[in-house]
């Protein structure tokens, strides 16, 4: 039985679109334009729709799907690594524990690696956990086929993703992480790294970062103390605790501009991805107002903190 098409729903449900948007694209301001683009086709349906919320999820799945196609020719002459817009929250990590693992900037790193067909069941079924069978009635292809999507993806994903840990334990390795980069002692800063540690920087082409992963131990150490005396030096540099998707991660920032966001990935209590953030684009939605925890001020002539 078909009904009249209900927009209410649309308030309802924008932030679950959102989050498919978002998963999909790794931009806020891309799943935004989604999201939008969807209601006005909703919007000037002209028959009936049996069901709202299927009906709008499924054109923003098969938006994203033609906008990731698009986007991957540019991201291909992106300056360096590409990262995710950073989506932060003042709510604790704590509060959807089961979230945080699908939205990770870890994760959302690696599924650049798949295809727009693949990533779509991958997201669908992993964040949304939906039935292969409902996946292909939203896609418009077979069951079979969504299967078998989903199987390259998780062979492309196979052994590459971290294993989560608890809150407390995050911020705690986070902290001694800072510590170790302020007092500039490059062993503290090596024995918490794993012995496959990346350190993986979006500048974009528009402030400093290096353009290639940073492997090994050592040099991610040196490169990070480095980084950190640099920034020092240009005057006092604020940090705040906050949620960035959906773990605990730092937003660095001078006079009230902020110039970084740091998330870490591990794995048997140690880090083993190490995310930088600076590309101002990507950084422009973020406010001081979503920073939760305390605000620490690094100087440069201290090797320790001075709580702000």
């Amino acid at each position: 039985m078909t009904t009249d098409f209900d927009d209410s729903l649309l308030v309802r449900d924008r932030q679950r679109y959102l989050g498919l948007a978002y998963r999909m694209l790794g931009s806020r301001a891309d799943a935004e334009d989604v999201v939008q683009d969807a209601y006005l086709r909703v919007r000037s349906h002209t028959g009936t729709i049996e069901d709202t919320g299927r009906y709008v999820f499924r054109i923003v799945a098969n938006l994203c799907v033609d906008r990731l196609r698009a986007e991957r020719v540019r991201r291909r002459e992106y300056v360096g690594p590409w990262l995710p817009e950073p989506v932060v929250s003042a709510e604790d990590p704590g509060a959807h524990a089961e979230l945080a693992d699908s939205l990770s900037m870890g994760l959302m790193f690696l599924l650049e690696r798949l295809s727009p067909a693949e990533r779509i069941v991958f997201v669908l079924r992993e964040a949304f956990d939906l039935g292969f069978a409902e996946i292909a009635g939203l896609l418009g292809v077979t069951e079979d086929a969504c299967r078998q999507r989903f199987s390259r993806a998780r062979r492309h994903l196979k052994g590459e993703s971290g294993e989560p840990i608890r809150p407390s334990e995050h911020r705690d390795l986070l902290t001694r992480l800072m510590s170790a980069v302020a007092e500039q002692r490059v062993d503290a800063v090596v024995s918490l790294l794993s012995e496959d540690a990346l350190l993986i920087s979006d500048g974009g082409g528009v402030v400093s970062a290096a353009i290639r992963p940073v492997s090994g131990r050592e040099r991610i150490a040196t490169v990070i103390i480095h980084i950190g005396t640099r920034a020092r030096a240009e005057g006092p540099l604020d940090t705040c605790f906050v949620n960035i998707n959906g773990d605990w991660g730092l937003v660095l920032s001078r006079s009230g501009v902020i110039e970084t966001a740091i998330t870490l990935e591990t794995r048997d209590q140690l880090v083993r991805r190490i995310f930088f953030v600076r590309n101002p684009e990507k950084l422009a939605g973020i406010t001081l107002g979503d920073a939760t925890g305390v605000s620490v001020t690094w100087r440069q002539s201290a090797s320790h903190s001075d709580a702000s």
